[in-house]
Protein backbone atom coordinates (compact mmCIF):
# COMPACT_ATOMS: atom_id res chain seq x y z
CA UNK A 1 0.00 0.00 0.00
CA UNK A 2 1.27 3.17 -0.34
CA UNK A 3 0.76 6.17 -2.68
CA UNK A 4 2.33 6.40 -5.90
CA UNK A 5 5.10 8.52 -7.12
CA UNK A 6 3.89 11.87 -8.54
CA UNK A 7 3.72 12.63 -12.35
CA UNK A 8 6.13 15.53 -12.53
CA UNK A 9 10.28 16.01 -12.00
CA UNK A 10 10.54 17.75 -9.03
CA UNK A 11 10.00 15.71 -5.09
CA UNK A 12 7.62 17.02 -3.28
CA UNK A 13 8.04 18.67 0.10
CA UNK A 14 4.91 18.90 2.53
CA UNK A 15 4.35 20.66 5.91
CA UNK A 16 1.36 21.24 8.13
CA UNK A 17 0.36 24.69 9.23
CA UNK A 18 -2.37 25.16 12.08
CA UNK A 19 -2.87 29.54 13.79
CA UNK A 20 -4.28 29.78 16.82
CA UNK A 21 -7.98 30.95 17.04
CA UNK A 22 -8.20 34.23 18.72
CA UNK A 23 -11.63 33.94 20.78
CA UNK A 24 -13.70 31.35 21.81
CA UNK A 25 -16.92 31.93 19.54
CA UNK A 26 -18.37 29.14 17.77
CA UNK A 27 -16.60 28.56 14.46
CA UNK A 28 -20.04 28.54 12.49
CA UNK A 29 -20.40 32.37 13.62
CA UNK A 30 -16.60 33.75 13.25
CA UNK A 31 -14.73 31.38 10.88
CA UNK A 32 -10.98 31.47 11.39
CA UNK A 33 -8.45 30.11 8.94
CA UNK A 34 -8.50 26.57 9.33
CA UNK A 35 -5.30 23.91 9.28
CA UNK A 36 -3.95 23.35 6.26
CA UNK A 37 -1.46 21.12 4.29
CA UNK A 38 1.04 22.55 2.10
CA UNK A 39 3.02 20.82 -0.98
CA UNK A 40 5.54 22.06 -2.91
CA UNK A 41 8.51 21.40 -4.93
CA UNK A 42 11.87 20.76 -3.55
CA UNK A 43 15.29 19.57 -4.69
CA UNK A 44 16.23 17.08 -2.44
CA UNK A 45 15.75 13.40 -3.19
CA UNK A 46 12.34 11.37 -3.29
CA UNK A 47 11.80 9.84 -0.17
CA UNK A 48 13.19 6.14 0.66
CA UNK A 49 10.55 3.29 1.22
CA UNK A 50 11.05 3.63 5.61
CA UNK A 51 12.68 6.98 5.39
CA UNK A 52 9.84 9.35 8.15
CA UNK A 53 7.63 6.35 7.49
CA UNK A 54 5.18 7.71 10.33
CA UNK A 55 5.33 11.28 9.72
CA UNK A 56 4.26 10.79 5.95
CA UNK A 57 1.48 8.42 6.92
CA UNK A 58 -1.74 8.96 4.54
CA UNK A 59 -3.94 9.04 8.06
CA UNK A 60 -2.79 11.73 10.17
CA UNK A 61 -3.13 9.93 13.39
CA UNK A 62 -5.31 7.08 15.10
CA UNK A 63 -8.84 9.85 15.34
CA UNK A 64 -8.63 10.32 11.52
CA UNK A 65 -9.16 6.33 11.17
CA UNK A 66 -12.02 6.11 13.97
CA UNK A 67 -13.22 9.17 11.74
CA UNK A 68 -13.34 7.63 8.36
CA UNK A 69 -14.74 4.27 9.92
CA UNK A 70 -17.45 6.32 11.20
CA UNK A 71 -19.01 5.65 7.90
CA UNK A 72 -19.05 2.38 8.20
CA UNK A 73 -20.54 2.01 11.71
CA UNK A 74 -22.59 4.83 13.29
CA UNK A 75 -21.78 5.34 17.05
CA UNK A 76 -25.30 5.71 17.73
CA UNK A 77 -25.12 2.80 20.86
CA UNK A 78 -22.99 2.31 23.09
CA UNK A 79 -22.09 -1.40 21.39
CA UNK A 80 -21.64 0.04 18.26
CA UNK A 81 -18.82 2.53 20.10
CA UNK A 82 -17.26 -0.69 20.90
CA UNK A 83 -17.40 -2.11 18.21
CA UNK A 84 -15.85 1.19 15.99
CA UNK A 85 -13.20 1.51 18.46
CA UNK A 86 -12.37 -2.18 17.47
CA UNK A 87 -12.36 -1.97 13.87
CA UNK A 88 -10.71 1.65 13.75
CA UNK A 89 -7.76 0.33 16.10
CA UNK A 90 -7.67 -2.78 13.56
CA UNK A 91 -7.86 -0.70 10.34
CA UNK A 92 -5.33 1.82 12.21
CA UNK A 93 -2.74 -1.00 12.72
CA UNK A 94 -2.71 -1.99 8.87
CA UNK A 95 -3.12 1.63 7.40
CA UNK A 96 -1.22 3.96 9.12
CA UNK A 97 2.21 2.70 8.92
CA UNK A 98 1.92 1.60 5.30
CA UNK A 99 -0.05 4.02 3.63
CA UNK A 100 2.92 6.24 3.05
CA UNK A 101 2.67 9.72 1.30
CA UNK A 102 5.07 9.84 -1.50
CA UNK A 103 6.76 13.27 -0.61
CA UNK A 104 9.43 14.48 2.08
CA UNK A 105 8.56 15.35 4.91
CA UNK A 106 10.30 18.89 6.10
CA UNK A 107 11.77 19.60 2.87
CA UNK A 108 13.47 22.82 1.64
CA UNK A 109 11.22 24.55 -0.74
CA UNK A 110 12.67 24.57 -4.68
CA UNK A 111 15.67 27.50 -4.48
CA UNK A 112 15.22 29.77 -6.55
CA UNK A 113 16.68 29.03 -10.67
CA UNK A 114 19.01 31.95 -10.47
CA UNK A 115 19.20 35.45 -9.32
CA UNK A 116 16.30 37.11 -11.56
CA UNK A 117 14.31 37.69 -8.54
CA UNK A 118 10.62 37.30 -10.76
CA UNK A 119 11.50 33.83 -11.80
CA UNK A 120 11.14 32.84 -7.99
CA UNK A 121 8.16 32.82 -7.04
CA UNK A 122 5.90 30.10 -7.62
CA UNK A 123 2.03 30.17 -8.69
CA UNK A 124 -0.12 28.70 -5.53
CA UNK A 125 -3.35 26.47 -5.30
CA UNK A 126 -5.66 25.89 -2.58
CA UNK A 127 -7.56 22.77 -2.41
CA UNK A 128 -10.74 22.21 -0.75
CA UNK A 129 -11.69 18.74 0.05
CA UNK A 130 -15.38 17.28 -0.13
CA UNK A 131 -17.87 15.27 2.73
CA UNK A 132 -15.88 12.72 4.70
CA UNK A 133 -12.86 13.83 3.93
CA UNK A 134 -9.81 15.81 5.43
CA UNK A 135 -6.58 17.64 3.86
CA UNK A 136 -5.12 14.62 3.13
CA UNK A 137 -7.69 12.26 1.40
CA UNK A 138 -6.32 14.14 -1.99
CA UNK A 139 -2.75 13.72 -1.79
CA UNK A 140 -1.68 12.07 -4.40
CA UNK A 141 -3.50 14.66 -6.39
CA UNK A 142 -1.96 17.85 -4.56
CA UNK A 143 1.80 15.95 -5.03
CA UNK A 144 1.42 15.55 -8.56
CA UNK A 145 0.39 19.32 -8.77
CA UNK A 146 3.06 20.12 -6.62
CA UNK A 147 6.14 18.20 -8.45
CA UNK A 148 5.51 20.16 -11.45
CA UNK A 149 6.21 23.39 -9.82
CA UNK A 150 3.01 24.47 -7.90
CA UNK A 151 2.46 25.11 -4.06
CA UNK A 152 -0.56 23.70 -3.17
CA UNK A 153 -2.64 24.12 0.00
CA UNK A 154 -4.60 21.67 0.86
CA UNK A 155 -7.26 22.99 3.42
CA UNK A 156 -9.37 21.03 6.18
CA UNK A 157 -12.42 22.68 6.88
CA UNK A 158 -13.92 23.37 9.91
CA UNK A 159 -17.68 23.27 8.99
CA UNK A 160 -18.49 20.01 10.33
CA UNK A 161 -18.35 18.20 6.89
CA UNK A 162 -14.84 16.76 6.99
CA UNK A 163 -14.54 13.20 8.95
CA UNK A 164 -12.24 14.78 11.60
CA UNK A 165 -10.66 17.77 12.02
CA UNK A 166 -8.47 19.27 14.50
CA UNK A 167 -7.69 22.80 15.34
CA UNK A 168 -6.11 25.18 18.19
CA UNK A 169 -8.66 26.83 20.24
CA UNK A 170 -7.98 30.54 21.98
CA UNK A 171 -5.82 28.47 25.19
CA UNK A 172 -3.91 26.97 23.05
CA UNK A 173 -5.21 23.77 23.31
CA UNK A 174 -5.27 20.68 20.68
CA UNK A 175 -9.18 20.36 19.63
CA UNK A 176 -10.91 17.61 17.64
CA UNK A 177 -13.86 18.22 15.48
CA UNK A 178 -16.02 15.51 14.67
CA UNK A 179 -18.00 15.03 11.83
CA UNK A 180 -21.44 17.16 12.12
CA UNK A 181 -24.23 14.79 11.12
CA UNK A 182 -22.31 11.11 11.92
CA UNK A 183 -25.28 8.65 11.78
CA UNK A 184 -27.14 10.90 9.70
CA UNK A 185 -27.75 9.80 6.24
CA UNK A 186 -27.29 12.65 3.71
CA UNK A 187 -30.38 12.81 2.20
CA UNK A 188 -32.04 13.53 5.89
CA UNK A 189 -29.60 16.65 5.88
CA UNK A 190 -31.70 19.89 4.11
CA UNK A 191 -29.57 21.68 1.55
CA UNK A 192 -29.92 25.12 3.21
CA UNK A 193 -27.98 23.26 5.87
CA UNK A 194 -24.77 22.21 3.78
CA UNK A 195 -25.71 26.33 1.66
CA UNK A 196 -25.04 27.06 5.93
CA UNK A 197 -21.38 24.92 5.60
CA UNK A 198 -20.49 26.32 1.93
CA UNK A 199 -20.42 30.22 3.36
CA UNK A 200 -18.33 28.80 6.00
CA UNK A 201 -15.77 26.75 3.59
CA UNK A 202 -15.90 29.74 1.54
CA UNK A 203 -14.82 31.96 4.20
CA UNK A 204 -12.22 29.60 5.44
CA UNK A 205 -10.35 29.75 1.92
CA UNK A 206 -10.62 33.68 2.41
CA UNK A 207 -9.06 33.13 5.63
CA UNK A 208 -6.28 31.02 3.95
CA UNK A 209 -5.31 33.33 1.05
CA UNK A 210 -5.06 36.06 4.00
CA UNK A 211 -3.05 33.85 5.71
CA UNK A 212 -0.46 33.66 2.98
CA UNK A 213 -0.58 36.78 1.80
CA UNK A 214 1.60 37.40 5.62
CA UNK A 215 3.51 34.15 4.92
CA UNK A 216 4.75 36.16 1.79
CA UNK A 217 5.39 39.49 3.24
CA UNK A 218 6.85 38.04 6.48
CA UNK A 219 4.13 39.02 8.78
CA UNK A 220 3.67 35.55 10.78
CA UNK A 221 6.58 34.10 12.33
CA UNK A 222 7.50 30.20 12.73
CA UNK A 223 6.33 30.71 16.61
CA UNK A 224 2.43 31.39 14.98
CA UNK A 225 2.79 27.55 13.89
CA UNK A 226 0.86 25.56 16.77
CA UNK A 227 1.51 22.17 15.46
CA UNK A 228 4.15 19.68 17.03
CA UNK A 229 6.47 17.40 15.23
CA UNK A 230 7.80 16.28 12.16
CA UNK A 231 5.04 17.67 9.59
CA UNK A 232 5.24 21.23 10.92
CA UNK A 233 5.63 23.46 8.49
CA UNK A 234 8.47 26.40 8.38
CA UNK A 235 6.87 29.15 7.19
CA UNK A 236 9.64 31.27 6.70
CA UNK A 237 10.21 29.41 3.45
CA UNK A 238 7.48 30.97 1.86
CA UNK A 239 9.04 34.10 2.88
CA UNK A 240 8.46 36.81 -1.10
CA UNK A 241 8.19 32.87 -2.93
CA UNK A 242 4.80 32.61 -3.67
CA UNK A 243 3.31 34.15 -6.41
CA UNK A 244 -0.05 35.14 -4.99
CA UNK A 245 -0.89 37.07 -8.46
CA UNK A 246 -1.26 33.29 -10.08
CA UNK A 247 -3.08 31.94 -7.39
CA UNK A 248 -5.92 29.00 -8.28
CA UNK A 249 -8.81 27.42 -6.43
CA UNK A 250 -10.01 23.81 -6.49
CA UNK A 251 -11.95 21.09 -4.53
CA UNK A 252 -13.55 17.53 -5.27
CA UNK A 253 -17.27 17.31 -4.78
CA UNK A 254 -18.42 19.35 -1.61
CA UNK A 255 -15.06 21.15 -2.48
CA UNK A 256 -15.64 21.10 -5.97
CA UNK A 257 -18.66 23.82 -4.82
CA UNK A 258 -16.61 25.30 -2.38
CA UNK A 259 -14.15 26.03 -4.91
CA UNK A 260 -16.84 27.53 -7.32
CA UNK A 261 -18.04 29.87 -4.50
CA UNK A 262 -14.94 31.26 -3.70
CA UNK A 263 -14.26 32.18 -7.46
CA UNK A 264 -16.85 34.27 -7.26
CA UNK A 265 -16.09 35.64 -3.52
CA UNK A 266 -12.99 36.08 -4.13
CA UNK A 267 -11.34 37.97 -6.66
CA UNK A 268 -8.05 37.01 -5.76
CA UNK A 269 -8.57 33.93 -7.64
CA UNK A 270 -7.35 33.72 -11.56
CA UNK A 271 -8.84 30.16 -11.99
CA UNK A 272 -11.04 27.48 -11.26
CA UNK A 273 -10.85 23.80 -10.61
CA UNK A 274 -13.85 22.11 -9.82
CA UNK A 275 -13.69 18.20 -9.79
CA UNK A 276 -16.68 16.24 -9.58
CA UNK A 277 -19.16 19.54 -8.50
CA UNK A 278 -21.79 18.96 -5.76
CA UNK A 279 -23.73 21.62 -7.61
CA UNK A 280 -27.41 21.49 -5.29
CA UNK A 281 -26.13 23.09 -2.30
CA UNK A 282 -24.50 26.26 -4.62
CA UNK A 283 -27.89 27.28 -5.37
CA UNK A 284 -28.33 28.81 -1.40
CA UNK A 285 -25.68 30.48 -1.09
CA UNK A 286 -25.88 34.11 -2.82
CA UNK A 287 -23.61 34.77 -5.75
CA UNK A 288 -22.59 35.98 -9.28
CA UNK A 289 -23.23 33.22 -11.30
CA UNK A 290 -20.16 34.08 -13.81
CA UNK A 291 -18.59 32.67 -10.69
CA UNK A 292 -16.01 35.89 -10.51
CA UNK A 293 -15.53 35.54 -14.26
CA UNK A 294 -12.08 33.59 -14.46
CA UNK A 295 -11.96 30.42 -16.49
CA UNK A 296 -13.39 27.72 -14.89
CA UNK A 297 -12.40 23.70 -15.90
CA UNK A 298 -15.02 21.05 -14.59
CA UNK A 299 -13.67 17.44 -14.24
CA UNK A 300 -16.66 14.82 -13.85
CA UNK A 301 -16.29 11.25 -13.04
CA UNK A 302 -18.61 9.08 -15.26
CA UNK A 303 -21.13 7.64 -12.64
CA UNK A 304 -21.35 11.02 -10.62
CA UNK A 305 -24.84 11.98 -12.31
CA UNK A 306 -28.20 13.12 -11.44
CA UNK A 307 -31.36 14.94 -12.86
CA UNK A 308 -30.98 17.39 -9.66
CA UNK A 309 -27.56 17.63 -10.13
CA UNK A 310 -27.71 17.92 -13.63
CA UNK A 311 -30.48 20.82 -13.41
CA UNK A 312 -28.46 22.81 -10.69
CA UNK A 313 -25.19 22.90 -13.02
CA UNK A 314 -27.28 23.97 -15.77
CA UNK A 315 -28.54 26.90 -14.19
CA UNK A 316 -25.11 27.96 -12.97
CA UNK A 317 -24.18 27.38 -16.65
CA UNK A 318 -26.78 29.64 -17.97
CA UNK A 319 -25.63 32.50 -15.76
CA UNK A 320 -21.43 31.97 -17.39
CA UNK A 321 -23.19 31.88 -20.69
CA UNK A 322 -25.49 35.02 -19.84
CA UNK A 323 -22.73 37.09 -18.46
CA UNK A 324 -20.48 36.33 -21.32
CA UNK A 325 -19.81 38.94 -24.31
CA UNK A 326 -18.29 39.08 -27.29
CA UNK A 327 -15.59 41.27 -26.24
CA UNK A 328 -15.25 39.03 -22.62
CA UNK A 329 -16.02 35.92 -23.25
CA UNK A 330 -15.83 33.26 -19.98
CA UNK A 331 -13.97 30.42 -20.34
CA UNK A 332 -15.48 27.13 -19.15
CA UNK A 333 -14.04 23.69 -20.23
CA UNK A 334 -16.00 20.68 -19.88
CA UNK A 335 -14.45 17.14 -19.47
CA UNK A 336 -15.79 13.68 -18.07
CA UNK A 337 -13.56 10.70 -17.53
CA UNK A 338 -15.05 7.51 -19.00
CA UNK A 339 -15.31 4.80 -16.79
CA UNK A 340 -15.00 6.38 -13.36
CA UNK A 341 -17.25 6.78 -10.54
CA UNK A 342 -16.66 10.08 -7.63
CA UNK A 343 -14.09 8.53 -5.37
CA UNK A 344 -11.54 8.10 -8.62
CA UNK A 345 -10.68 11.25 -8.09
CA UNK A 346 -9.79 10.88 -4.01
CA UNK A 347 -6.94 8.61 -3.20
CA UNK A 348 -9.06 5.78 -1.35
CA UNK A 349 -8.71 3.50 -5.12
CA UNK A 350 -4.78 4.40 -4.86
CA UNK A 351 -4.71 2.86 -1.49
CA UNK A 352 -7.15 0.28 -0.49
CA UNK A 353 -7.37 -0.73 -4.27
CA UNK A 354 -9.06 -4.81 -4.33
CA UNK A 355 -11.31 -2.93 -1.17
CA UNK A 356 -12.43 -0.24 -3.03
CA UNK A 357 -13.21 -2.12 -5.85
CA UNK A 358 -15.53 -4.37 -3.99
CA UNK A 359 -17.29 -1.57 -2.86
CA UNK A 360 -17.89 0.45 -5.57
CA UNK A 361 -15.10 3.34 -5.00
CA UNK A 362 -13.88 2.83 -8.43
CA UNK A 363 -14.58 2.51 -11.48
CA UNK A 364 -13.77 -0.10 -14.33
CA UNK A 365 -10.75 2.05 -15.45
CA UNK A 366 -7.98 1.72 -13.90
CA UNK A 367 -7.28 3.78 -10.69
CA UNK A 368 -3.81 5.28 -11.51
CA UNK A 369 -4.52 5.58 -15.17
CA UNK A 370 -7.79 7.52 -13.60
CA UNK A 371 -5.28 9.30 -11.67
CA UNK A 372 -2.94 10.63 -14.25
CA UNK A 373 -5.35 11.26 -16.27
CA UNK A 374 -7.26 13.75 -13.86
CA UNK A 375 -4.02 15.30 -13.27
CA UNK A 376 -3.48 15.93 -16.59
CA UNK A 377 -6.32 17.71 -17.65
CA UNK A 378 -6.12 19.76 -14.58
CA UNK A 379 -2.19 20.23 -15.75
CA UNK A 380 -2.99 21.40 -18.92
CA UNK A 381 -5.91 23.67 -18.11
CA UNK A 382 -3.81 25.57 -15.37
CA UNK A 383 -0.51 26.20 -17.66
CA UNK A 384 -3.20 27.53 -20.39
CA UNK A 385 -5.13 29.98 -17.50
CA UNK A 386 -3.36 30.54 -14.52
CA UNK A 387 0.25 30.86 -15.47
CA UNK A 388 0.81 34.73 -17.37
CA UNK A 389 1.59 34.14 -21.37
CA UNK A 390 5.13 33.73 -22.47
CA UNK A 391 5.66 31.98 -19.01
CA UNK A 392 8.72 29.53 -19.04
CA UNK A 393 7.09 26.33 -17.95
CA UNK A 394 10.23 23.99 -16.88
CA UNK A 395 8.25 21.06 -17.20
CA UNK A 396 4.90 21.71 -20.14
CA UNK A 397 2.16 18.94 -19.44
CA UNK A 398 -0.02 17.85 -21.94
CA UNK A 399 -2.63 15.31 -22.71
CA UNK A 400 -1.13 11.65 -23.87
CA UNK A 401 -2.93 10.37 -26.80
CA UNK A 402 -4.32 7.81 -25.23
CA UNK A 403 -5.77 10.29 -22.36
CA UNK A 404 -8.59 11.44 -25.72
CA UNK A 405 -9.88 7.71 -25.50
CA UNK A 406 -11.00 8.14 -21.82
CA UNK A 407 -12.46 11.70 -22.28
CA UNK A 408 -15.29 13.15 -23.17
CA UNK A 409 -15.79 16.80 -23.96
CA UNK A 410 -18.75 18.84 -23.26
CA UNK A 411 -20.25 21.88 -24.53
CA UNK A 412 -21.42 24.60 -22.87
CA UNK A 413 -24.88 26.50 -24.50
CA UNK A 414 -27.26 28.17 -23.12
CA UNK A 415 -31.05 26.71 -22.99
CA UNK A 416 -32.66 29.71 -23.68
Amino acid sequence: MGLPKPLGAYTVGFGDFDLRRIDDKPLSEVPSCPPFRVYYPTNVNPPTVWSNRCSRAWLPEFSYTWGFCCTVVKPSTYFHRVLLWVIASVVHVIVWPWSAIYARVGAPLLPPPGEQEEESFLPVIIFSHGLWSCRTTYSAFCCDLASHGYVVVAVEHLDGSAQMATYTDHHGKKKYLYHAHIGESLEKISLDERGKQLTQRALEIQKVVDILESFQEGLLTQGSNTVTGNTKLDVTCLLHRLDLNHLAVAGHSFGGATAVVSACLDHRFKCCVGMDVWWEPIEKVSIEKSAGRVPMLLLNTEKFDWKALREARLVFLDGRVAAASQEEPLVTDLYTIKGTVHQDQSDFPLIFKSTAKRMGFTGDLDPLLAKNVNTRVCLEFLQKYLLSPGTEIPHPVALVPEDHEHLLKGNVQSTH
